[in-house]
């Protein structure tokens, strides 16, 4: 993947700037998704896949794999999670989805940090109280 992304990249004469700007993918992650080793979470792959116009089965080298096939390379305990997640994300608003969008992203991106996981697994237990 990491190759296919720097030619995908080089072939296209673009920056990295460019990229991050077009993408919404940082600069540096994208350098670290160019770099060997770096196997990728979700929501980048999936953004760099769409940004370039490629499948993601292509660029994880399975010529027919798609997101479930992705989903199934991660550790099996987060199946369960993954899974549950995207029963919750279904059932938000439209707006409400971009909101959660915009969030994670600022995570991935290092611009916020995750919550606690202590307190807010108790918080989210406790129906937010």
């Amino acid at each position: 993947m990491n190759a296919k992304l720097k030619k995908l990249r080089d072939d296209r004469h673009l920056s990295r700037e460019v990229v991050a700007a077009e993408s919404g993918v940082s600069k540096e992650t994208i350098k670290n998704a160019e770099a060997p080793g770096w196997s990728g979470t979700l929501d980048i792959v999936l953004k760099l896949a769409a940004y370039y116009g490629v499948k993601v089965g292509w660029l994880v080298g399975e010529e027919e794999a798609s997101v479930a096939t992705f989903i199934r390379s991660q550790p099996a305990d987060r199946h369960m999670m993954i899974g549950r997640i995207t029963v919750h994300l279904c059932q938000l608003t439209d707006s409400d989805l971009s909101r959660v969008e915009g969030y994670i992203d600022r995570m991935a991106e290092g611009e916020i940090s995750p919550p606690a996981e202590e307190e807010d697994g108790k918080k989210y237990m406790d129906g937010g109280a």
